[in-house]
């Protein structure tokens, strides 16, 4: 256990993480920690700033022809996510980075 991050240096790697865009398994392979001990760290370290919730909802299947009219058609399987103002149409095959920093732009925190 001697080569265990202090309590102050698990605050500071749960607050890099937050702040930036990685996974936990990849942030954790570029520092040399435990997946489970930094999951454990994220789950008690509360968040310095308040976090903002988005709707998300799974298209099973094509809208009415009704709502064709008012938006966009959303392709079935796809998943709609909804924060603030943006309604975002995510269609199976999207590209993760890209997505990832659409959510970012808008401001959706983990």
């Amino acid at each position: 256990m001697g080569n265990a991050p202090s309590s102050e240096a698990w605050r500071k790697h749960v607050a890099r993480w937050r702040e930036g865009g990685q996974s936990v398994p990849d942030y954790c392979r570029e520092h040399g920690l435990v997946v489970g001990a930094m999951r454990y760290q994220i789950r008690r370290t509360p968040a310095a700033t308040p976090f903002r919730l988005a709707r998300v909802e799974r298209v099973t299947a094509s809208p009415p022809l009704p709502a064709l009219l008012a938006a966009p058609p959303v392709v079935a399987g796809a998943v709609v996510i909804e924060f603030g103002a943006a309604r975002i149409h995510v269609e199976p095959g999207v590209d993760p980075a890209t997505l990832t920093t659409v959510l970012v732009a808008l401001g959706v925190r983990r």
